[in-house]
């Protein structure tokens, strides 16, 4: 098997799953979850319309005892500056497993 068509899998996989749709709803989740003194303390001074994710990839975790996918956001300003990034992780049946928010 060429290094195309597993790219090509895996990457099927993970639209077969939504996993991209999947990770943009739970980033939209952490605005209607939350409230607005919590939010301050997660985004300081952004508001949600100065923020904006972007798809960035799918990364893939095989080891002995776990396999998992993992949908990286990349969270921009209104100037396009990358300021964080947003990542779901999930089993290889879209069962999700953790999230991860990581601002600069």
């Amino acid at each position: 098997m060429k290094n195309s068509e597993l790219r090509n899998i895996l990457v099927e996989k993970c639209k077969e799953l939504d996993l991209k749709g999947n990770a943009f709803a739970l980033f939209e989740n952490i605005f209607t979850q939350n409230s607005v003194n919590e939010l301050t303390e997660i985004f300081g001074e952004l508001n949600r319309e100065s923020i904006h994710p972007e798809f960035e990839n799918y990364s893939f975790y095989i080891s002995k005892n776990e396999t998992s996918i993992r949908t990286r956001l990349n969270i921009k300003n209104t100037e396009n500056d990358q300021i964080g990034w947003y990542e779901i992780v999930t089993n290889f049946n879209g069962d999700f497993l953790d999230e991860f928010l990581n601002l600069f």
